[in-house]
């Protein structure tokens, strides 16, 4: 299948960096697609004291400690290539994407974005918003496949494309989607002069958002599903409703992080980003 042609990981040489390409190197043998593998030697604010003879050294040295990492993971028999810039990692994952174009960016947190802290945003959401491929972002070591996987679906073609692409992409996994419907509230209701007709237009709209979603799942063949009702705030549900679920992966279809045009968009990607402790995938599309 075309979709399984490339992988494509940024590292760093922490020790969650380790997990980040135990994971790519994992989904490449499940997959059978060519791993790209690249590290970027970022001198910031110190580039001016250091010789630009000395660049060959460091990418030299860099690539060795990479390979040093792949022996001590023991892979085998997988097909894999290492890319060493001076760079910034941003630059230079974006950069990789636009000359091969993979099928999957995998990246990790905590090292090269500060998570627990929440400066969350100067790699993995500059990446979103410069790509149109799908990112995953890895949070948890490596210790199975991803074999339960939660997919969020507005019912936009977005999210729809999210879905069929990991439905595709982890043909062998276990998939939940789910729809978050807003329902009106009785302050809505209030402010609407409407709270005395309050069971009959919630049931209206409760009965729309199944007829929807019944269609949905229908035409796109999706079996294991789910309903919810929120009266609040999306994202707290969402979230929350992840920390139930508990799966290997959850997926989120998006058109980047700075657009509000769906539930599943904008703040509320980037809130779940930061929050969901799951590794999850981002799905940004080159069309819809």
């Amino acid at each position: 299948m075309s979709i399984k042609r490339n992988i494509l990981v940024g590292i760093d040489f922490s020790k969650s960096s380790i997990e980040v390409l135990k994971r790519a190197f994992n989904l490449v043998k499940s997959i059978g697609a060519k791993l790209t593998i690249v590290h970027a030697i970022d001198k910031g604010l110190f580039d001016k004291y250091f010789s630009r003879s000395n660049d060959e050294e460091l990418i030299t040295k860099a690539k060795e400690n990479i390979e040093k990492i792949i022996t001590n993971l023991q892979e085998k028999n997988i097909e894999y290539s290492i890319v060493v810039q001076i760079s910034t990692p941003t630059s230079l994952i974006i950069d990789m994407a636009k000359e091969i174009n993979p099928s999957l960016i995998v990246v990790g947190v905590n090292s090269i974005d500060n998570f627990k802290t929440k400066v969350f945003g100067s790699t993995s959401v500059k990446i979103i918003q410069n790509t149109k491929l799908p990112v995953l972002i890895v949070k948890n070591n490596c210790e199975k496949d991803y074999k339960d996987i939660l997919a969020f679906t507005d019912l936009s073609p977005i999210s729809l494309k999210s879905i069929n692409f990991t439905k595709e992409f982890f043909e062998n996994s276990n998939l939940k989607v789910i729809h978050a419907y807003k329902q009106v509230n009785d302050f809505t209701l209030t402010f609407h002069d409407s709270l005395e007709h309050k069971k009959e237009i919630q049931e209206d709209i409760t009965q729309r958002a199944k007829e929807r979603f019944e269609e949905f799942k229908k035409v796109n063949k999706i079996t294991n599903s789910e309903l919810i009702e929120v009266y609040n705030a999306i994202s707290e549900v969402l979230l929350s409703k992840t920390e139930e679920e508990n799966k290997d992966l959850v997926v989120l279809g998006s058109n980047g992080v700075n657009n509000a045009d769906s539930f599943l968009y904008g703040s509320i990607a980037l809130y779940m980003m930061e929050n969901v402790k799951n590794d999850i995938l981002i799905y940004v599309p080159d069309e819809v």
